[in-house]
């Protein structure tokens, strides 16, 4: 992957990690926004997907294809496995991120795609932390951060070097099904 570039500010939304678990097909009403590959994706009460915004906490998966907005009855792939892992780039504006926001839960930054390369550019929201719910869990720093001469946990990153994180989706629609 070309967005898999350590310290670097390259956006990509959220991209596979190890095996992909599950995929589906969901439609998308012409009132949805434009779906860029690697936005996180919700559930619409009316059945349809639409890009997540920072706080939904109805996320189902993540979106494997594009679609234009404003087109009706489209369908869209969505890796929607709700034990998938994805690497996502944090946005280290105000705050860095370092091992110790391993375990902790954080929001994403719901950007708009980059349309030239048709890829998402959601970020997960550094500033944001926390021990209580919140949409991603930080599971591991990518091992590529790792590389070229590093040692162990990397502490905390300057302003403006950005990292690939290893997470999962805490806050994950089919993961909040109440017993039968």
């Amino acid at each position: 992957m070309p967005w898999l570039i350590p310290a670097t500010d390259t956006p990509f939304g959220a991209i596979p990690y190890g095996p992909v678990l599950s995929m589906d097909y969901y439609r998308k009403d012409s009132s949805a926004a434009r779906i860029y590959p690697g936005d996180l994706v919700i559930l619409e009460a009316d059945g349809n997907v639409a890009p997540a915004a920072a706080g939904s906490t109805e996320v189902i998966g993540v979106a494997a294809e594009g679609s234009a907005g404003s087109t009706a009855d489209t369908e869209v792939l969505v890796y929607n496995h709700p034990d998938q892992l994805y690497v996502m780039q944090d946005d280290n504006d105000t705050t860095s991120m370092g091992e110790t926001e391993i375990g902790t839960n954080c929001d994403i930054v719901a950007t708009a795609g980059d349309t030239p390369t048709d890829r998402s550019r959601f970020e997960i929201d550094s500033s944001t932390a926390v021990t209580t719910a919140a949409q991603l869990r930080i599971v591991a720093i990518h091992p590529m951060e790792l590389m070229f001469g590093r040692t162990g946990f990397v502490t905390t990153a300057a302003a403006g070097n950005q990292r690939k994180w290893i997470v999962r989706i805490s806050e994950h629609s089919f993961a909040k099904i109440a017993g039968i």
